[in-house]
């Protein structure tokens, strides 16, 4: 099951927390700033699309 919350994006930084993987560990993982910049375009479509969303 993939799962992304918007607690788990820090775009400021650059930077995306993924949870439960092999061993069950967390990890940090550095995004390059292209993808932060559709990563900050879709956030911007899924707020219009869906103002309340928690996910």
């Amino acid at each position: 099951m993939v799962r992304l919350d918007r607690s788990d994006v820090d775009l400021s930084n650059g930077i995306l927390l993924v949870r439960k993987t092999k061993f069950r560990k967390d990890r940090l993982v550095p995004v390059h700033t292209t993808t932060q910049t559709a990563l900050r375009h879709y956030a911007r479509e899924r707020d219009a699309a869906f103002p309340r969303s928690k996910d």
